[in-house]
């Protein structure tokens, strides 16, 4: 199987997939099969890629906590004090942002 023939399927899953019912984590999966099946990727490959194991890692902790941190108010309680912060610097002439 000539190696451009995965990313190519992979992204045309994902351009037509809300249309023909495929997410885009089922298209990331199939591509990722594709791709180690046809031997363009190894497994190796895929353990010692360390950022992607750390995006993964904080998104499903920001997926599992994030119904929790809505449904306790700390979600609304944060958007607040973040407003209630900006008023602050705006009206004290503060600027929140460093100056490097």
């Amino acid at each position: 199987m000539p190696p451009f023939i995965p990313p190519a399927t992979i992204k045309l899953l994902q351009v037509l997939g809300p249309s023909i019912g495929v997410s885009a984590v089922l298209a990331a999966l199939l591509g990722l099969c594709v791709l180690l099946c046809s031997g363009t990727l190894s497994w190796k490959d895929c353990l010692t890629y360390t950022p992607a194991w750390d995006t993964l890692t904080w998104f499903a902790g920001k997926k599992i906590y994030s119904p929790g941190l809505q449904d306790g108010g700390v979600a609304q309680c944060v958007t607040v004090f973040r407003t209630r912060l900006k008023l602050c610097a705006r009206t004290f002439g503060c600027n929140a942002q460093s100056k490097a």
